[in-house]
């Protein structure tokens, strides 16, 4: 399925107390383009005071736009969760955490030229089963 956004829609995933940004995406199957992408990232990243982070849980999310997150991104701490960056689509985050909860299970996959997931540290599996694939030309930096 595609998520197609409507003129003038706003995302919030502030919150009042606590850690806001955290998003469950189950079970569907998700297409987070370049409109959509910008959204998401202006939205979080403009949540002060509370940590900047972005939480993918749960279906399919195939990322073909430019997505950054600034600070923190996690996928599949509670859901199984496959994420596909692909045709040029970018994702950018200064950390990523991939299936770091007890009994996670979550993949990543890049894929084809120009497609690229950029940040300082990825951290794949630590309690969870994870795995980072590169294929088709797809670069991690």
């Amino acid at each position: 399925a595609t998520v197609d956004t409507l003129p003038g829609l706003t995302v919030n995933a502030g919150a009042v107390q606590g850690t806001g940004g955290l998003w469950l995406i189950d079970p569907y199957d998700y297409v987070i383009g370049t409109t959509q992408a910008a959204t998401i990232a202006g939205t979080l990243n403009h949540i002060a005071p509370f940590p900047r982070r972005f939480g993918i849980e749960g279906g399919h999310v195939t990322v073909t736009g430019t997505l950054d997150v600034e600070r923190i991104l996690r996928i599949a701490d509670f859901a199984a969760t496959e994420v596909t960056v692909t045709n040029g689509g970018t994702v950018r985050a200064d950390d990523t955490f991939i299936a770091s909860t007890i009994g996670a299970n979550g993949s990543v996959t890049i894929n084809g030229a120009g497609s690229s997931w950029n940040g300082d540290s990825v951290l794949v599996g630590r309690a969870g089963t994870g795995s980072l694939a590169i294929t088709g030309g797809g670069q991690a930096n």
